[in-house]
């Protein structure tokens, strides 16, 4: 008695959720091809690196719900483009930095050297006076 109770508890807890689920409104606001469009897009980028299909796709439909979407990606991917482009460029600026670094070591140790050996000369021209 109990499993049968139990059994129709449960069928009648399915029935519920399905039927409740079955009255939900759908969210569905845009164009069946649009989202297929961003997608395959994005595929494209995601693949290959190239933005082409996202920009046609923005540029198809300006005011599409899909297209602030296209063009927040495109902007990242460009804006990401551009720092890497400045790190490349900073990591050659420091590599010659290092270099020049290297070079000005160099002479500042000659220069110190050379210095040594003129205070040498000094001392030594002072004790010949003397």
């Amino acid at each position: 008695m109990t499993t049968a109770m139990t059994r129709g508890t449960l069928w009648f807890l399915i029935c519920l959720t399905v039927t409740g689920c079955s009255n939900l409104p759908t969210l569905n606001t845009t164009a069946p091809g649009e989202s297929d469009s961003f997608a395959l897009g994005l595929d494209q980028y995601l693949a290959s690196g190239e933005l082409d299909a996202l920009s046609l796709f923005s540029a198809q439909d300006p005011q599409g719900a899909w297209q602030t979407r296209a063009q927040g990606i495109i902007d990242m991917v460009a804006l990401q483009r551009q720092q890497q482009a400045s790190l490349q460029q900073k990591d050659q600026d420091l590599s010659t930095c290092q270099s020049d670094k290297g070079v000005l070591v160099e002479d500042n140790n000659a220069l110190e050297e050379k210095l040594k050996q003129l205070k040498q000369v000094l001392i030594d021209m002072e004790l010949r006076v003397e």
